[in-house]
């Protein structure tokens, strides 16, 4: 099995990690940015390799790797204040269709973010890439609020989704 595939599971435990960091994030602020942090560090991990690998100066590679994090956290704030934005300015109580469309557009915004990061720092991704991992970021945030389902369930969900796309598009052998 090719390595770039275990980028789904690791996904999905970064979303479970991440869930569980969101429930604490009620004590200081600066915690919101855990589920961000989160998301970054696992896949700087898993690019690691590769990036040390392909720069010849490892201060630039460990650059390249924090900086992701960093796009990682400004990607999963900008979703989250986007979409809260959009929920509460067209309803008063948030429910449907105006949560679903703040999820919709907090997902795109945090998916845009994160695939020019990926672009940006790491040199794989195309413009028809983008735009794709943006659609399929807003798509991933509506799946995770259908009925039945928790907030929870989100960061599971959209961060598996969004590894499967980037483990997708991930244009370097890593067998």
């Amino acid at each position: 099995m090719n390595r770039r595939w275990w980028l789904i599971p690791l996904g999905f435990f970064s979303g479970l990690i991440s869930s569980w960091a969101n429930g604490i994030s009620s004590g200081p602020q600066f915690l919101i940015c855990l589920p961000g942090i989160i998301f970054g560090v696992a896949l700087s991990l898993f690019f690691s390799p590769d990036v040390f690998f392909a720069e010849r100066k490892r201060i630039k590679a460990l650059g390249a790797l924090i900086g992701f994090v960093a796009v990682s956290t400004a990607a999963w704030l900008a979703a989250f204040f986007g979409a809260m934005a959009l929920m509460f300015a067209g309803s008063s109580n948030g429910a449907p269709p105006w949560m679903y469309a703040g999820i919709f557009i907090g997902g795109c915004i945090g998916a845009l973010i994160l695939s020019l990061g990926l672009a940006l720092l790491h040199r794989f991704s195309t413009p028809k890439e983008v735009l794709i991992l943006t659609i399929t970021g807003g798509l991933l945030g509506v799946v995770s609020f259908l009925p039945g389902l928790n907030i929870y369930f989100l960061f599971p969900i959209w961060q598996a989704g969004m590894a499967a796309e980037i483990a997708y598009f991930y244009k370097v052998s890593l067998s």
